[in-house]
């Protein structure tokens, strides 16, 4: 398997995104990661960003430093960097906006946290959980206690 640079970080949005903005931003990061061979995995719930990145060292760094030049955030925050396999191994980039879900009765406790960059700095196992939970690898419901 190859080994990868893994950087899952938080930000907040300058102004609240609808779903078009959100979707632009969508677009041109898969046309980019593709480029550059990352994939991963963006989250937005309550105007903050929760996104994992993927790839060659290289590439995930010029990658930050255009994530962090985008005026449409800021507070950006490492919360975990790590060498290991791919995770998101054909996602150019997921993407799921957790402020639109369905219905948050149905939804594990791990879905409903909010986006604390305090609390996932504190608890980055919780951060990996909560994405991993996108990927299918995590079960959500077995991960409720986990958001406790």
């Amino acid at each position: 398997m190859e080994e990868v640079i893994t950087l899952t970080y938080w930000s907040r949005a300058t102004n609240p995104m609808g779903d078009d903005e959100l979707l632009d931003i969508l677009r041109v990061s898969r046309r980019n990661n593709a480029r550059r061979g990352l994939t991963g995995l963006l989250l937005y719930r309550d105007q903050c960003f929760l996104q994992v990145l993927e790839g060659p060292e290289r590439e995930i760094e010029a990658a930050i430093k255009t994530i962090e030049a985008d005026p449409r955030h800021h507070s950006f925050r490492t919360l975990c960097r790590e060498v290991g396999e791919r995770q998101f191994g054909t996602w150019q980039m997921g993407f799921e906006n957790l402020d639109s879900m369905a219905d948050p009765a149905e939804t594990s406790n791990i879905m409903k946290l909010q986006f604390d960059p305090e609390y996932f700095g504190a608890n980055p196992t919780t951060a990996q959980t909560l994405v991993l939970c996108f990927r299918g690898i995590a079960d959500p419901s077995v991960l409720a206690s986990v958001a406790r």
